[in-house]
């Protein structure tokens, strides 16, 4: 997918800073339906072997304390599987954006460097040249990668040849949408990065009141997640995944 993003003529190497829930599989959603779809006929227990109410709670109590699964309350439904999902707290699910919801992007003009218009590196200091690079072998964008705590982006400073701000703010809808192939956590490429130019430096937010680093020289991107890790990735139209399979 070829963003239409100005290419910088040269760029160097450098960095900035939590996943989906589990869903059953088409196949699992379908036997599921099916095997509630059968009826089954019982036979009713003869009044002497129907537990009483205190067997039964006393049955739920033996199992939550021998399997650590609470046990069921009445007009309390379980989901199935739910056990497996990570868990949130509501305070995170109240604040974050719903799915497919893009966030926010700001203007908050302050300065970050000093030495914004001489910069030609993404994140100086903070790469691990060690670090294998992390394959994005589901097609995930950016903005999918960074999770849904991801709140609002803010943009301090920015290149010459921005127009304006929603110049700016739309060249960061454009890179929220790239799907890199891999990520890196240094800057994996050889050209170099000039911020006087394209050049943005920002922060972005997560629930939680955390807050990372953002650099991002015309389609190359530094970006901190919601654990404090940055990443760097190059997203010319040969580093992505095409739109279609």
């Amino acid at each position: 997918m070829a963003l239409g993003l100005p290419r910088t003529d040269s760029i160097h190497r450098q960095s900035y800073r939590a996943p989906a829930a589990s869903t059953r599989s088409p196949l699992e959603r379908s036997a599921g339906d099916q095997g509630r779809s059968r009826s089954r006929r019982t036979t009713p227990l003869p009044h002497a072997m129907k537990p009483s109410g205190l067997g039964v709670a006393a049955f739920s109590l033996a199992v939550a304390v021998l399997t650590g699964v609470p046990a069921h309350r009445p007009g309390h439904a379980t989901a199935i599987g739910a056990r497996e999902r990570p868990a949130h707290s509501p305070l995170v699910a109240l604040l974050s954006p719903p799915a497919g919801q893009e966030p926010d992007i700001r203007l908050v003009s302050r300065v970050v460097d000093r030495h914004f218009a001489d910069r030609s590196r993404l994140c100086p200091g903070e790469s691990a040249t060690a670090a294998v690079p992390l394959p994005n072998d589901e097609r995930r964008s950016v903005q999918e990668f960074l999770g849904p705590a991801l709140l609002e982006l803010q943009v301090h400073q920015m290149g010459d040849s921005f127009a304006d701000f929603p110049a700016a703010r739309d060249h960061l809808r454009a890179l929220l949408r790239a799907r890199p192939r891999a990520w890196t956590r240094f800057p994996n490429w050889a050209e170099g990065t000039p911020f006087r130019t394209w050049g943005l430096l920002g922060t972005v937010h997560y629930t939680g009141d955390r807050v990372g680093r953002l650099e991002a020289v015309g389609n190359h991107l530094c970006v901190a997640d919601s654990t404090g890790v940055t990443w760097w990735a190059r997203l010319e139209a040969v580093d992505l995944w095409p739109d279609a399979p």
